[in-house]
Parts: C-alpha cells; sequence; structure tokens
C-alpha cells in the first residue's frame, strides 16, 4: 500500500464537508497504489516571485521511490459541456488549470530533471 501523508487522513472524515469527503474518497483509493509510492495530500507551497509571495497547493502529489512526481488537482462538482471543452459554474476550468500549471512550474524549477507530469481529475464529470 502507499504511504499517505499526512497520516492521520482518516480522522478527517469526521465532519468533513461534501467537497473533502469527496477527496478523501480518491485518497482511499490512492492508498491502495503499491508501496514505494508516497502520496502527499493537500501538498502546499510557498516561493518568491519578483518581490511577491506566491502561494499555491495542489490536491494530492504522488512520488514515486523513483523520484517521479505526478501532480493531481481534483474538481468535483457540477460541470457541463461547453464550446472549449468542460466548464465548471463555480470556477472555470482554464483557472484551475492555470493553477496547476503553476505548481508544475514550481516543482519542475525546485527540481530539475524530476519525471513530472500532471493530472486534472473530474470525478463527477462524465461523457
Amino acid at each position: 500500500m502507499a504511504r499517505i501523508l499526512p497520516d492521520n487522513w482518516q480522522n478527517l472524515r469526521a465532519g468533513a464537508n461534501p467537497q473533502l469527503a469527496r477527496k478523501l474518497d480518491t485518497l482511499a483509493g490512492l492508498a491502495n497504489l503499491p508501496a514505494g509510492i508516497t502520496v502527499h495530500h493537500d501538498a502546499q507551497w510557498l516561493r518568491s516571485e519578483d518581490g511577491r509571495r506566491v502561494a499555491g497547493s495542489v490536491d494530492f502529489a504522488l512520488v514515486s521511490a523513483g523520484g517521479s512526481v505526478l501532480l493531481i488537482e481534483q474538481q468535483g462538482g457540477y460541470v457541463v459541456e461547453g464550446s472549449q471543452g468542460p466548464v465548471r459554474r463555480a470556477r472555470p476550468l482554464a483557472e484551475i488549470a492555470l493553477g496547476l500549471g503553476r505548481s508544475a512550474a514550481v516543482v519542475r524549477a525546485d527540481l530539475p530533471g524530476v519525471a513530472l507530469d500532471v493530472l486534472l481529475h473530474l470525478p463527477d464529470y462524465r461523457v
């Protein structure tokens, strides 16, 4: 089984709002990945860009024993098909994708040469 950090994630379910509960469901599935994979839940970062503090986070950062990284951003809820692809009413997916891209850029800058992939996970979206 994969190692999950922080390791008290199962205690978060009590009183969790629906969005967090959905992410914990995904985390439970990720926990079944093979040993040698570490899953960081709600991985946050902070850096300085042009003299300003820039912060961000990604829902899940998976790190393999070999050092490759997969960043997963999960967006649950109602998604409709628009002319440019899936659109979420509360927040445009393009904005979410930009945030995920920013997180990937931070990892690439801080860990040059690391094998990195990104995934936008829409668990409630059906084609």
